[in-house]
C-alpha cells in the first residue's frame, strides 16, 4: 500500500500533556474531598491514606506511559470522590440531627430530674443546677448521672446509715438504675418534617449557603413556637427543597470550576480573567464559564499537539534523508501543505497535506518536475515502493519515542498515477538552513 495515505499522528508529548492536566484536576478533586472529610470528621486516616494511594497509582500509570488507562481511571476517580463526598455529607447531616434529638431528650430528662429532686426537697448544688440547665451548651450525660445519684443518696453521710438504706432497698425493691430511669422517660417527639428541615439547614451550611440556612432556621423556630404550624412546616419543607437544589447546583458548579481551573493552570493557560469573572457569576454563568475554560484548554492543547505532530513527522522525514528545513513547519501551517524532497532522489518527494489539528493528514509520494523535464514515469512505481518501505521504517522509529503514525486509509501502488508537481511550486519551502542536527531523528 504505497499510494496516497490518510494517516493519524499522535505524539507522546501531547498524550503526556493531556494526562498531566487531567491529573491536576484529580489532585484538586482530592483536595476538596479531603478538606471536607477532615472538617466534618467523616473519614478515617486509613480512608484518607487510601485515597492518596489511588492518586499515586494514577501518577504511576503516567510514568509507565499507560495513558489510556490513566485517562479512564482519572475520570472515574473524580466522579467517585464527588459522589463519596456527597454520601459522607448526608451521613454527617443524619448524625448531627440525631445528636440534636439526643440533646433535646437530655434537656427534657434534666427538667424531669430537677422536678423530682425539688419534689423530694433534695438540695441541688449550684454547679450541678447550672449543668442541668445546659448553661447555653446543652446537658451532658455526666450532669444527668450526678443529678440522678442525688435521688438515692441518703441524707446522713455515715457509712452505717448508707449500708442500712442499701440493705433495705435491696430487700423488697431494687434501686432503679440510671439507664432504666432514662429509658422510662417519655421519648422526645419531633415532627419528621422538622428533622428533614434540620438536616437541610445543616447541609445548606456545609454547601456555603449561609443566608439560606439562617432564613430556614428562623422560620423553623417560628413554626416550633406556633400551635398551628403544619402549614408553615409544609411550606418550609418545600422551600428547603428549592434551597437545597440551588445550593447543590452551585456547589457542583464550583467544584467543576475549580477542577477546570487546576487543569488550565497545569496546561499553561492564563486563568486570571476567568477567576475574576467567576467571583460574581451566577450558577448558570459559572457553568458557562467552566465550559468556556475547557474549550480554551482544548484549543490550547490542540494547537500545541498539532505543532508536536508536525515536528515529529518532519523530524522523522529528516531521519529518512529528506530535505527538511526550519521553514517547513511554518509553511505547513500557512499553506496547509508542504512538499519535502528526497536528498537521495531529488526528482521525488513527499507531499504532506492537512493541518494536523485533528490528528490526521494525507501523505503521498510525488514526482517533482520543471519546465524542461521530470523523472521517467517508468520509475514512479519504484519510487512508490521505496516510499512504502520508508513509511514502515518511520512508523517503527517513531514508536520508539512513544509516537504513533497510524495508517487509516491507503490506496494500492499504481491505483492512481503518481502526482507530478512543478518544482518551482516548492521553491519557497526550500532553504539553505537545514533542520538542526539535534532535532533530526535519524533512522537506521
Amino acid at each position: 500500500m504505497s499510494g496516497p495515505k490518510v494517516v493519524r499522528v499522535v505524539t507522546r508529548e501531547e498524550m503526556l500533556a493531556r494526562c498531566n492536566t487531567q491529573l491536576a484536576g484529580v489532585v484538586q478533586a482530592l483536595s476538596t474531598w479531603t478538606e471536607s472529610c477532615v472538617r466534618h470528621d467523616c473519614a478515617s486516616e486509613v480512608e484518607i491514606a487510601a485515597a492518596r494511594e489511588r492518586l499515586e497509582r494514577l501518577r504511576n500509570l503516567i510514568a509507565a506511559e499507560r495513558f489510556a488507562d490513566f485517562a479512564s481511571q482519572a475520570t472515574s476517580e473524580v466522579a467517585f470522590l464527588r459522589e463519596d463526598q456527597r454520601r459522607r455529607m448526608a451521613a454527617v447531616a443524619e448524625r448531627v440531627v440525631r445528636e440534636k434529638a439526643a440533646g433535646v431528650r437530655r434537656s427534657q430528662a434534666a427538667a424531669s430530674l430537677v422536678a423530682a429532686l425539688n419534689s423530694k426537697g433534695v438540695p441541688i448544688p449550684v454547679s450541678l443546677e447550672s449543668a442541668l440547665s445546659g448553661n447555653g451548651h446543652g446537658v451532658d450525660a455526666a450532669a444527668l448521672q450526678a443529678g440522678f445519684a442525688l435521688l438515692y443518696e441518703p441524707k446522713s453521710s455515715t457509712a452505717g446509715e448508707r449500708a442500712s438504706l442499701a440493705k433495705k432497698l435491696k430487700g423488697d425493691e431494687e434501686v432503679e438504675s440510671f439507664e432504666s430511669w432514662l429509658n422510662r422517660l417519655p421519648a422526645a417527639h419531633e415532627d419528621k418534617r422538622v428533622t428533614q428541615i434540620d438536616a437541610g439547614i445543616f447541609e445548606l451550611r456545609t454547601l456555603g449557603d449561609i443566608p439560606g440556612a439562617g432564613k430556614a432556621e428562623s422560620l423553623l423556630a417560628t413554626a416550633r413556637q406556633s400551635a398551628g404550624s403544619d402549614l408553615l412546616l409544609d411550606s418550609l419543607l418545600l422551600e428547603m427543597a428549592q434551597l437545597l437544589h440551588a445550593a447543590r447546583g452551585r456547589a457542583a458548579a464550583g467544584q467543576d470550576f475549580r477542577v477546570a481551573a487546576a487543569e488550565l493552570r497545569a496546561g499553561g493557560v492564563e486563568i486570571g480573567a476567568f477567576e475574576t469573572r467567576a467571583a460574581t457569576a451566577s450558577t448558570a454563568q459559572l457553568i458557562e464559564l467552566t465550559n468556556e475554560m475547557r474549550a480554551a484548554l482544548r484549543g490550547h492543547q490542540s494547537k500545541l499537539a498539532a505543532a508536536a505532530r508536525r515536528r515529529v513527522v518532519l523530524e522523522g522525514l529528516a531521519g529518512l534523508g529528506y530535505e527538511v528545513n526550519e521553514g517547513l513547519e511554518t509553511a505547513w501551517v500557512d499553506q496547509g501543505r508542504v512538499i519535502v524532497r528526497s536528498a537521495t532522489r531529488p526528482q521525488y518527494g513527499v507531499e504532506l497535506q492537512g493541518d494536523l489539528n485533528s490528528e490526521r493528514a494525507q501523505v503521498r509520494a510525488v514526482a517533482l518536475v520543471d519546465s524542461n523535464a521530470g523523472p521517467d514515469p517508468a520509475q514512479d512505481k519504484d519510487a512508490e515502493a521505496i516510499w512504502c518501505s520508508e513509511v514502515s521504517r518511520l512508523q517503527d522509529h517513531l514508536a520508539q519515542f512513544g509516537d504513533q503514525f497510524l495508517i487509516e486509509k491507503a490506496l494500492e501502488a499504481g491505483a492512481t498515477p503518481l502526482k507530478r508537481i512543478e518544482r518551482s511550486g516548492t521553491a519557497d519551502q526550500r532553504s539553505t538552513h537545514r533542520l538542526p542536527q539535534s532535532k533530526a531523528r535519524h533512522l537506521s
